[in-house]
């Protein structure tokens, strides 16, 4: 990707998730510190790919890291999932749709065009952007294979008993 696609994105509304997030991690929680991951995401965001956290943990348990070492990384737990249905979700899905918009109304000057769809990939995150880990573009696919490999491996576990 074009390295003004992440200029375009901070000023057609990159800056106000920037803000959201960095709000969002003030609060005390078990997904502070991955807002504050996201807060740097939103600076950024088409060099990177978000992935789930348990992908996230089965890849680096994968290339040889402890699994002892991710034991803080937890999910959000159901009172903040509670919480973050409440109220900002919703603001988080409105400033990605609007970050959509924005851009579709200035589609003639090109430029703003993947903000369309990078707005709208956001927006499906809307609901679930606390278990989200960004991760470099390049790495998602891996990501999500070792995923996939662990839980092959469990469900042949499971089968073998």
């Amino acid at each position: 990707m074009k390295p003004g696609y992440d200029n375009v994105f901070f000023v057609f509304g990159g800056w106000s998730l920037v803000l959201f997030f960095k709000a969002m991690s003030k609060i005390p929680s078990t997904c502070s510190g991955r807002f504050q991951n996201l807060a740097t995401y939103a600076l950024s965001p088409f060099d990177k790919a978000l992935v789930p956290v348990d992908a996230y943990i089965a890849y680096q348990v994968h290339m040889g890291k402890s699994p002892d070492e991710f034991e803080g990384v937890k999910k959000a737990s159901m009172k903040f999932v509670c919480l973050w249905l409440l109220g900002p979700a919703w603001i988080f899905l409105g400033i990605t749709l609007a970050l959509a918009l924005l851009s579709l109304c200035f589609f003639f000057i090109v430029l703003p065009i993947p903000n369309i769809a990078k707005g709208l990939m956001l927006s499906l995150h809307s609901f679930s952007i606390f278990n989200a880990v960004p991760v470099p573009l390049l790495m998602a696919k891996d990501v999500l294979t070792a995923h996939s490999k662990s839980q092959l491996d469990e469900a042949h576990d499971k089968i073998k008993l």
